[in-house]
């Protein structure tokens, strides 16, 4: 819960406070984390901070506050500080372009030898394999066909999607993109067609 010190005076509590640790015991009429820390005996840290200001309307604000009185947050910097540091985690642990190359390369290695040994199995052994067995092979055979073109065509839509063009040429007819593509890349713009 915030509380909130009305008439913005220090109490001796908050003097001593002060003078010992050269930190604020309230800021805008509100007590302070490290007021409270050092209230309950804690160490407080002499760290270097940067103090960062942020603009939000009057509703946001309300919204915040209405957040930390309900929850378990003390206050709306530490609300801030975990829905950023949230943000980052979360960015940092998306699947980058880099990984996903990574990654894709890494199945299709496992895949290769899967199809490579199910359709070696399939060719030189079918006539002596028990016919269940047989089909199970052509089963994986099939499925890691299935999983390397779905691999490849998730990459052929990251691709395009990361591609930056101009001009997105649709139609049917291949003569008529490359005319269309030739003559706007001729005048400096970049192309790309459904082809």
């Amino acid at each position: 819960m915030i509380k909130i010190i009305e008439d913005d005076k220090l109490t001796e509590e908050m003097m001593k406070f002060e003078k010992e640790t050269g930190k604020k015991a309230l800021w805008k009429g509100v007590v302070t984390e490290q007021f409270k820390k050092w209230q309950r005996g804690e160490k407080i840290y002499d760290q270097e901070k940067e103090r960062i200001g942020i603009l939000v309307p009057e509703e946001t604000k309300d919204i915040w506050l209405d957040f930390v009185n309900n929850n378990d947050t003390p206050t709306i910097s530490e609300l801030i500080r975990t829905a950023v540091d949230f943000y980052i985690d979360y960015t940092s642990n998306t699947l980058s372009e880099r990984d996903f190359t990574q990654l894709s390369y890494e199945l299709k290695k496992s895949l290769t030898s899967i199809k490579g040994f199910s359709e070696l199995l399939i060719e030189k052994f079918s006539h002596k394999l028990d016919p269940e067995v047989l089909l199970r092979i052509k089963e994986i055979y099939s499925q890691s066909l299935l999983l390397e073109n779905n691999i490849k065509e998730i990459q052929n839509n990251e691709e395009t999607e990361n591609k930056v063009y101009d001009i997105l040429i649709i139609e049917d007819d291949a003569p008529t993109i490359m005319v269309l593509s030739d003559f706007f890349e001729l005048k400096g713009y970049i192309c790309n067609s459904n082809n």
